[in-house]
């Protein structure tokens, strides 16, 4: 979606869901400042749902909200209006008696950096996450967002993994009920890096990351849910480099072996080109699509084949486009 929302012009895009579920979380949220956070629910059933939403707060205090949601239809929840949760980071948990479909858009101005960003909530919380983007340099903020929604305390072990092959980590205290909030920029070691993360933690959880940037005069932000295991394969149905367009591939080795990557780029016309990268252990490798020759200026989707070991991969575009 390409949008102008009170004077903020920007972007943003999620994966879909693959099934309804009766419960969701979404581990960022934010309604300070110049911040509007919307939660949306999804009714596909052929009667009434009522959903739950309990809100958890940094502090581990709580605020419940009850949302009838009609049959075949969607309702949004603009979280600024419920007066507990004024200026407030918040995470959520939806439960829901018939499943549904959630999501999270966020709208912005957030140093100078002007956008939102969108993601679909996660249905299970777990004890291991990935986050294969992330840079902290020039105008980049990045944060991990770590939600725990259980009735106990416990560690998360936070491992970040640069461009190099360099790792190092960190260890948080997470309360029960809460969000806790990481500025990955603040990070000793970690100014102006590329890097990936892994998250276990003691207790299962739900993690994020959000990035706000100004890039080439492009400011905005983009946010995403983690994903609780590697896998040989990945697919990426959106990608374009035409125009003000820059779209990158991020791909994070957690394993302890180097190696081979494969990108299948798609082209509209059906036409297929291979690329081939090497990965070192323990390392996030970029992949700044524009740059191939033969997908300059191209609607383009890939899939990211890893025979030797699991990676998780994403994908980022920064972009400029009117909206006249």
């Amino acid at each position: 979606m390409y949008f102008d929302f009170g004077g903020r012009l920007g972007g943003h895009d999620t994966i879909g869901a693959p099934a309804p579920s009766r419960e969701w979380y979404l581990a960022e949220g934010y309604t300070g400042g110049s911040f509007d956070e919307y939660i949306l629910l999804q009714n596909p059933n052929d009667e009434d749902v009522t959903c739950e939403v309990t809100y958890m707060k940094t502090d581990g205090t709580t605020v419940i909200e009850d949302y009838p949601v009609g049959a075949h239809s969607r309702r949004s929840i603009h979280v600024d209006e419920i007066p507990e949760l004024s200026s407030a980071e918040v995470s959520a948990k939806i439960a829901s008696e018939e499943p549904i479909v959630a999501e999270r858009a966020m709208y912005f101005e957030h140093k100078g950096r002007v956008g939102g960003h969108c993601t679909i909530g996660a249905t299970e919380t777990a004890r291991e996450w990935y986050l294969a983007e992330g840079y902290t340099g020039g105008e980049f903020d990045e944060y991990v967002l770590i939600q725990n929604p259980g009735d106990e305390k416990g560690m998360a072990s936070v491992t970040y993994m640069t461009g190099y092959g360099e790792t190092s980590g960190e260890f948080y205290e997470i309360e029960p009920h809460s969000r806790f909030s990481l500025h990955i920029d603040d990070v000793e070691g970690l100014s102006s890096s590329e890097v990936s993360t892994k998250i276990e933690t003691t207790m299962p959880v739900v993690v994020e990351r959000a990035m706000y940037f100004n890039v080439d005069g492009r400011s905005g932000g983009h946010a995403t849910i983690g994903v609780t295991s590697s896998s040989n394969d990945w697919f990426l149905a959106e990608g374009y480099t035409g125009g003000g367009f820059d779209e990158y591939i991020l791909i994070q080795n957690p394993t302890g072996e180097g190696g081979q990557v494969g990108i299948r780029f798609l082209l509209p016309d059906g036409r297929n080109l291979d690329q081939y990268y090497q990965l070192e252990p323990y390392a996030r490798y970029t992949v700044h699509v524009d740059s191939i020759p033969e997908l300059a200026n191209t609607e383009v989707s890939a899939t990211v084949s890893s025979s030797l070991f699991p990676v998780i991969c994403e994908r980022a575009m920064y972009f400029s486009i009117s909206r006249d």
